[in-house]
């Protein structure tokens, strides 16, 4: 794939070399397209290729670990981008204990290295590493991100809100050391975050362990795993990586709506794929009015799926859900269609809810 992640057609700095990492997951096996360094299979599967979203999505095994063989370098910024189509394994309980039990935690990708606790026999996150992203499962059907960053001293542990398994999502996360905040979205929207653990320093680190001991790594090395459960079945899809905190929330819809091969490419050009999508009244998982300029006069309607639909209206709240056709009838649809097709249409059920059939929209 040619013209992806030209540092020229960038509004931000160095976006090349060990500063970045893409993997569309286009083929066997897998490479960073920024360097074009492969990824070694750590163990008897690398995993496997099905239909993503955008290109191709590389579906996980208990027996996939994959290792980068180039090099990703860390900084006191970063920015990491990603859709997952999570699993559930639940909660364990104490076999001497019903009262008591454990939270799985399920690794996503890490720049780390770990021990093995001969007490507890699960795995000890060292402190030469720099990242780990892992889920951790619940036992209503609902997972978090728990991000655990590492400066050369102290670990900084973070979970975000929970969301619902079994789905595709879009996560992006921002770590800004030098502003000191970390920012997860989840499907466009900013999550609530809970500082599980912290040093008496601050909340956030000024820069992350750029010495660490282990390499990039996907599907591996996260912080008390038993070894039964170590492993991820989930499906990760257009993964990336870089050392700049791209904190906008513009540029986070256009991921979602385009993948970052588009979004960052250099033809410029959007994919007008046909899309049809039924928002149900009264399901506040499903549909929310999000102010991208902070004004009544634009907003953009989603769905816990990723699709983003600009639209306008006379009043809007944050994160809601529509409760009668008559807040319907204030929205109209804002449309990108082909000249060569039948135009999109938004359309008021009176009963159930709205149906939009058309072409992706675009986001400026």
């Amino acid at each position: 794939m040619s013209g992806i992640l030209q540092q020229n057609l960038l509004s931000f700095d160095s976006l090349d070399g060990d500063s970045s990492l893409y993997c569309n997951f286009d083929e066997l096996p897998i490479r960073d397209y920024s360097t074009g360094n492969i990824f070694i299979p750590l163990s008897n599967s690398g995993g496997s290729l099905e239909d993503g979203r955008f290109n191709r999505a590389l579906r996980l095994s208990k027996n996939s670990r994959l290792s980068y063989s180039g090099n990703l370098r860390v900084s006191s910024q970063m920015t990491f981008s990603f859709w997952l189509n999570s699993v559930n394994y639940g909660v364990v309980f104490d076999q001497s204990d019903s009262e008591i039990f454990y939270n799985i935690k399920i690794p996503i990708f890490s720049k780390a290295s770990c021990s093995l606790s001969g007490e507890t026999n699960t795995f000890v996150i060292d402190d030469n590493s720099s990242f780990v992203f892992y889920e951790k499962c619940y036992d209503n059907n609902k997972n978090t991100i728990v991000i655990e960053l590492y400066d050369s001293q102290s670990s900084y542990i973070y979970e975000s809100e929970s969301f619902d398994t079994g789905k595709v999502h879009h996560f992006f996360v921002v770590y800004d050391g030098v502003s000191g905040y970390l920012t997860i979205y989840i499907d466009g929207i900013e999550s609530d975050i809970e500082v599980v653990s912290s040093p008496p320093t601050g909340d956030i680190p000024s820069g992350l362990n750029q010495m660490p001991v282990g390499s990039f790594a996907i599907n591996d090395i996260a912080p008390g795993f038993a070894p039964s459960v170590v492993r991820s079945i989930a499906a990760i899809e257009d993964l990336f990586i870089c050392n700049n905190s791209l904190n906008n929330e513009v540029l986070i819809k256009k991921i979602i709506n385009r993948g970052v091969g588009v979004t960052f490419g250099s033809d410029g050009s959007f994919k007008k794929n046909k899309q049809s999508l039924f928002l149900p009244y009264k399901e506040v998982s499903t549909n929310y009015l999000k102010s991208m300029a902070g004004n009544s006069s634009e907003i953009y309607l989603g769905s816990s799926e990723g699709d983003i639909y600009r639209g306008s209206s006379t009043s809007w709240l944050s994160r809601r859900n529509f409760t009668n056709p008559q807040e319907v009838d204030m929205l109209k649809l804002v449309r990108f269609d082909d000249k060569d097709s039948d135009s999109s249409s938004f359309e008021s059920d009176t009963k159930n809810g709205i149906t939009i059939d058309g072409y992706g929209i675009e986001l400026e």
